[in-house]
């Protein structure tokens, strides 16, 4: 099972570039910018958590703050830089993930490194801190009127274990690997002008592979407590006014498992390049998925 759903991405992947990489490169060189998000909408998104407020359904407010700047001595060779916090019930997390990104003429492509502090509020009173580490590598392919976006999450940081309220167990936090595939597509659509309305569609897996899979269900036996986690992702955003983009909806849904997260809200752009009049789709291309708070944890009980 694991090996199927793997070797789907990756077909769809490698069918996508094969099929539609354009003959000559669509060039967005590495430019400064600077974006601010605020993003409201609601989550359920651990892998696997009992019913308390850890892992139920909860409001989310979401900031964050992305920077790109290129590296004038190299050339093609930039820094891409974004610090997050989301506010969820009496919960909260805050984090930040940044590092290089290499413009190679038909797209861009960097390894980012993410970490992030999480706050539980118990049920009983009891609010522990904890936090983990990703390495995100990513890449993204420039096609005619459509961007395609790939990244894979892996998680370096180890499993947090703390005394929890409920009886004596003992709740285990583990940072899970995600990977992502989605395509932007950009219509010609003149009421919002060219290339300024994005609709995107993809798939997002949790837990196919790491710690988290043998621990949160991956042996899928007596002993498991979740499951790998599959599920449609996709998005619609315009930009009605030159740098403010409105965020209609985006979300990633896992419907076997009841798991999702979905937001709206707007971002507003500064750009730093030769033409700062650029399109929804010019704006995408100057800098790289994944943004907008990355992380998540499965969570399980022990003795």
């Amino acid at each position: 099972m694991v090996k199927r759903i793997a070797s789907a991405i990756l077909g769809i992947f490698l069918a996508a570039v094969v099929v539609f990489m354009p003959a000559t490169a669509l060039v967005a060189p590495i430019d400064g910018m600077f974006r601010l998000s605020a993003l409201g909408g609601a989550e359920k998104e651990n892998v696997k958590s009992p019913e308390s407020s850890f892992g139920g359904a909860l409001p989310r407010f979401l900031g964050e703050a992305l920077a790109v700047t290129p590296l004038f001595i190299i050339p093609d060779l930039g820094f891409q830089f974004a610090g997050s916090i989301v506010a969820s019930s009496a919960n909260w997390r805050w984090g930040f993930n940044g590092g290089p990104i290499y413009d190679f003429g038909m797209g861009k492509a960097g390894v980012l490194v993410a970490y992030q502090v999480r706050h539980y509020q118990g049920s009983s009173g009891s609010a522990p801190d904890f936090h983990g580490t990703w390495i995100k590598p990513a890449v993204s392919f420039y096609l005619p009127q459509t961007n395609i976006d790939f990244w894979v999450s892996q998680a370096v940081s180890p499993r947090w274990v703390f005394k929890a309220s409920e009886n004596d167990n003992r709740r285990v936090v583990i940072p899970v690997n995600e990977a992502q595939l989605m395509a932007n597509f950009f219509p010609p659509v003149p009421v919002v002008g060219k290339d300024n309305l994005e609709l995107s569609l993809g798939v997002r897996v949790r837990n196919l592979w790491g710690s988290g899979h043998q621990s949160l269900g991956g042996g899928g036996g007596s002993g498991s407590t979740g499951a790998v986690s599959v599920g449609p992702a996709g998005g619609i955003a315009v930009m009605p006014w030159q740098n403010l983009e409105v965020t209609v909806a985006r979300g990633w849904f896992d419907v076997n498992h009841n798991k999702y997260t979905v937001s709206s809200g707007v971002q507003y752009y500064f750009n730093f390049a030769k033409n700062p009049n650029l399109s929804l789709l010019q704006t995408r291309r100057q800098y790289l998925e994944p943004t907008l708070e990355p992380g998540v944890f499965g969570t399980m009980w022990n003795r």
